[in-house]
């Protein structure tokens, strides 16, 4: 869940799911971005952790870039 250098972490509103959220990672993102939805997940849920994110989006359209398909 740590941004990539230079990023600016999501944009506010883009949720980023964070698999086993039992570390302080969740909270580390929420507490530097506040504007950013995250949803914290118990477990390692794979790509379903990515449609669980695609969920919360109030959008028609949504296009990932990984390779969980």
């Amino acid at each position: 869940m740590t941004p990539a250098p230079g990023s600016r972490g999501g944009a506010a509103g883009d949720p980023r799911v964070a698999h086993s959220a039992d570390d302080a990672r969740a909270q580390a993102v929420t507490a530097t971005y506040p504007d950013v939805d995250v949803v914290a997940l118990c477990e390692n849920l794979g790509a379903v952790g990515r449609d669980i994110g695609a969920r919360r989006l109030d959008t028609p359209y949504v296009a990932f870039a990984d390779d969980d398909t």
